[in-house]
């Protein structure tokens, strides 16, 4: 299962990633960057900067989980 990653997390978050799948982090938060690599992605985490256009989630055709890791407001 592919993990990607819009941007960086906690280093423990990655480990723990990894136990369930392949870990990618992106390279460019450009559109059409950002599209290429969710055709194939299942799971898909931000922390808030990396803005997901709808071309993207509808590129997504394995998607099962698209989420925002933070704490606070």
């Amino acid at each position: 299962m592919k993990i990607l990653l819009l941007e960086t997390i906690h280093h423990e978050a990655v480990v723990l990633l990894k136990t369930i799948g392949e870990v990618h982090q992106i390279e460019s938060l450009d559109a059409d960057h950002v599209i290429k690599h969710f055709a194939d992605a299942a799971a898909v985490l931000t922390r808030g900067r990396g803005r997901i256009p709808r071309e993207a989630l509808l590129a997504g055709k394995r998607l099962k989980c698209v989420a925002r890791c933070g704490a606070g407001t």
